[in-house]
């Protein structure tokens, strides 16, 4: 297995965008869809189950919102902590946040060090934490 540091995974970010014409909402979609699969292997049904998932602003947080999206159509329960302001996720993040905000998925916005009672509550009832 390969480990790639942030600056490469911008770089083949950039390079999957720019020189082969994929779309970054794509590249987001495909992250979501892969890390829905890697559960449903882990746990073989995914109804009923308690997913945890953290989330910052940027495009990596949009993978999180694309994965519980799939999550939950497969019937999971799923809350989201994100770790920013609502307004501080732009783009493509932003399209799937409203997303799941409107599938009715808990989102939880962490900001305070008295948010972090939700995020030990949150974790500690969680089957698995992303």
């Amino acid at each position: 297995m390969k480990i790639a540091s942030a600056r490469q995974i911008r770089e083949i970010d950039y390079s999957a965008i720019h020189d082969y014409g994929i779309p970054g909402v794509v590249l987001m979609e495909n992250a979501g869809v892969e890390v829905a699969k890697q559960l449903e292997t882990i746990f073989i049904n995914l109804q009923g189950k308690n997913i945890c998932i953290f989330a910052g602003k940027g495009n990596n947080g949009g993978d999180g919102f694309v994965a519980a999206r799939h999550l939950a159509n497969q019937g999971a329960y799923v809350k989201m902590l994100l770790f920013a302001d609502r307004d501080d996720v732009k783009g493509e993040a932003q399209t799937n946040l409203d997303i799941i905000e409107l599938m009715g998925i808990e989102v939880l916005f962490v900001k305070t060090a008295r948010d972090w009672d939700k995020v030990k509550l949150a974790a500690g009832l969680a089957d698995c934490i992303i």
